[in-house]
Order: structure tokens, then sequence, then C-alpha cells
């Protein structure tokens, strides 16, 4: 992993100040801040991936549906219910023509990095030697998938909502109330969402992920470091703490600080006066419940590249109906000869 080589070890310095990295739900920070058993940064802000879903609730409302639970885990919010609720949000015109679907298709991270794990599965072992992208609960992961945009339709690829709505933004889709639910590329798009709600009066709230095998929060906790070789590595640290320990880059983000306990002093700032009507609370608990990465995050950054591009392929195929078993034997053997030279 680069850490290993561009980022100094920090755990002396953790004990030495009595640093208390407990405030950090583990399953975000340890891919973030650690390496090899040591500490090599401190998180600050949740970045790079969506935290929550959003969803409008008169959509919801009009297609008979209760509105998703408030907790994440909660028993009936699962790959079924969500299935049922996709199906339910998208309707067509009498002459055929989508007028809403129930979700779109998001970014190729979240399905390399964080629905294997939602699924108990795994691209790669955790020695980071063996691809495992063929296991059953990989397969049964795209088949679903997979499905919600090839016999249900009711998940839209960026090319289904240009074709019917004229634009690929899912942003612009669910804003414009033709999408029920939105699953965000990126933990800097749910910045957008309070803003549509407080200005425009928008009936948007969020949601949890369904659980699937497991249930979680595809977060990503970003953490600084000291460079090897830093000449001001006493300073640096200073600013680590300080960065890790105040909201502020968080609110002038709009996205949530990787502490939990700074929650609510960012939250006041972002969320002021549109706490329940948003179902804040669903975002808060998603810091407590982050899943884990799955281990191909943590190849060399230049063979990883090589690797999501093979996945992002194999994932178009998969949305443009050929079956995920296949494509995922298939890239199998395109993966691991990449994944024994990374270790190597």
């Amino acid at each position: 992993m680069y850490r290993a080589k561009l980022t100094q070890d920090v755990t002396e310095r953790v004990k030495r100040d009595r640093y208390d990295v407990n405030g950090f739900a583990k399953e975000g920070f340890e891919p973030a801040a650690m390496w090899k058993g040591r500490i090599v940064g401190l998180p600050y802000y949740i970045g790079g991936h969506s935290s929550v879903l959003v969803y409008n609730k008169e959509l919801f409302r009009t297609a008979g549906l209760r509105e998703p639970p408030l907790r994440w885990g909660a028993p009936g919010w699962d790959a079924q219910t969500w299935l049922d609720a996709l199906r339910r949000t998208t309707t067509r015109d009498s002459a055929g023509a989508v007028r809403t679907y129930g979700v779109n298709v998001t970014l190729m991270t979240f399905y390399a990095y964080y629905l294997s794990t939602l699924w108990k599965g795994a691209w790669l072992s955790d020695d980071l030697r063996t691809v495992t992208c063929d296991s059953p609960p990989m397969i049964e992961a795209f088949d679903y998938v997979a499905a919600l945009c090839t016999q249900h339709r009711a998940a839209a690829t960026g090319e289904q909502l240009k074709e019917a709505f004229g634009d690929a933004s899912a942003e612009k889709a669910f804003l414009n109330g033709q999408l029920a639910m939105y699953a965000t590329p990126g933990a800097q798009n749910i910045a957008a969402i309070p803003p549509a709600v407080r200005s425009r009066d928008l009936p948007l709230a969020y949601a949890p992920l369904p659980a699937f095998k497991t249930f979680g929060a595809p977060h990503y906790f970003l953490a600084n470091g000291l460079v090897a070789g830093a000449k001001q590595p006493d300073a640096g640290w200073t600013y680590m703490k300080w960065a890790a320990d105040t909201p502020n880059w968080s609110i002038s983000r709009g996205q949530p600080p990787a502490r939990s306990s700074l929650f609510d002093a960012w939250a006041s700032s972002v969320y002021a006066g549109i706490e329940d009507r948003i179902r804040l609370d669903v975002l808060r608990e998603s810091l407590r419940h982050p899943v884990k990465l799955d281990p191909l995050f943590h190849v060399p950054a230049q063979k990883r590249g090589t690797m999501t591009d093979l996945i992002q392929a194999g994932l178009e195929r998969m949305w443009a109906g050929a079956p995920p078993a296949g494509v995922l034997r298939e890239l199998k053997t395109q993966l691991q000869p990449l994944a024994s030279a990374a270790v190597n």
C-alpha cells in the first residue's frame, strides 16, 4: 500500500499524547489510518462515497409505501423490501415512457469497495493475493443489482436517465422528482440535499441502505498523515490533531466529520431548522456503522486503477444484460495476474 512508503508511523505520538482514537468507528479508522497494525494518520472527514440513500417522500406516498426505517439494520428493510419499493416507484405513462425510476446506478467504486462486504463476499482475499469475485456471495450480489436494471428496469444508468429525461445526471433527475431514491456517487453530493429541502421545500429525506447479508454505510474516512521526510513533523502532528478534533473542514464542505462526537456541531451549521424533516438521525447513526472496505482497496494505487478499469467494463456489460456469473468468472482470469503482480 502506498501509505507504507509515503506516510510516517505516528503510533508513538498517539501513545505519547494519549490521543484517543476510539472516537472513530473501527471499520472507518483502520483502512484510512492504519497499516500493518501501525497508525499512519488521523481521519478528519468523510468523503468519496454515499453515506445514506436519499428518498422522495411524496413518490413513496404516491406508491402507497411506508417510509424507510430510521434505524440501520432494522428488520424488514432488506433486499426484498427495497426491490419492492423500487419497482413500485418506477412508473410509466400510458405510452410506456418512463416518468420515474426507483433509483440510479451509482459509481463503480461502490460496487468495487462496498457492495461485496454487504453481501459477505469480496473481490480479493485479505492477503491481496487471490481474486474471489466468482464466489457464490458475489454472484448472488451482482445477480441482484444487475436485475434491478435488466429485469425489473427499476434502476437507471446515466444513459437511461439521458434517454428518459434528456440528462444523464442522477442528481438532477432526483431533484426534479424523476428518481424516488438517490444513491449519491459521493458524500460530497449529499451537500446538495439540505439547500434543496430548505429553499425549494422539496420532500426529501435520508434512509439507511437496506440490510442485504449485513448492513452498513459505505463511508470512506479521509485521513491526514505525516509525509516521510517532513521538515516540520511536530507542526504537522499538531495540525493533524486539530483537523481531526474540530468540525471546521466538514462545515466548509458540507460533508460529515469522521469523529461521531463532532456530528452535532457540524449539523447545527449545515442542517439548522430541517433536522426532523430530513431525518438527520439516519446520517448521524451512519457514522457508527461504516462498511468494511473490500481488500481490493488496499492494492497499490497503480495496479488497483487497472483492476478497477476492468471491473468498470464488466459492470457495464452486466447493466446491459450479460449474465453476472459469466462476467465475474471472466474478470477473475483478467484480475488474478494483476493481483499477483501487485503483492510481489
